[in-house]
């Protein structure tokens, strides 16, 4: 029996050792309270809020990069002390969930430059 769980045990943390260091697989990058990924463009995509500022300014560069998008359940119901939230004039994308279950005082401004929004993206969520 004892055999059998040494087995399975190396073989799990062999699994996590490869993962853990297979290409293409970098953690996300944080700037200024946002997590971000860089998109195959070279722009940015913001993909979680990790801050701590109730009023957030969602920046329209993030060094040269221009900020294109909000991705998938960035805010998402994990921000329930936000105030508000301000998007620049560069962001075209709004993912799905984006801000589903995020409660506001104020209303999100949905810039003109926005093409797309996914799926539920405001599901029970602020107001617009």
């Amino acid at each position: 029996m004892w055999v059998k769980v040494s087995y399975a045990l190396v073989a799990l943390i062999l699994l996590v050792a490869t993962v853990s260091v297979m290409p293409g697989m970098a953690e996300a990058e944080t700037y200024g309270g946002f997590e971000y990924a860089i998109k195959s463009d070279g722009t940015v995509e913001i993909t979680k809020y990790v801050g701590t500022s109730d009023n957030v300014i969602i920046p329209d560069k993030i060094g040269d990069k221009v900020v294109t998008g909000i991705g998938d359940s960035a805010f998402e119901g994990t921000h329930w002390n936000l105030r508000s939230i301000t998007l620049p004039d560069s962001i075209t994308s709004i993912g799905n969930y984006a801000f589903a279950y995020c409660k506001l005082e104020t209303p999100i401004t949905i810039p003109e430059s926005v093409s797309s929004i996914g799926q539920y993206a405001f599901l029970y969520g602020p107001p617009l």
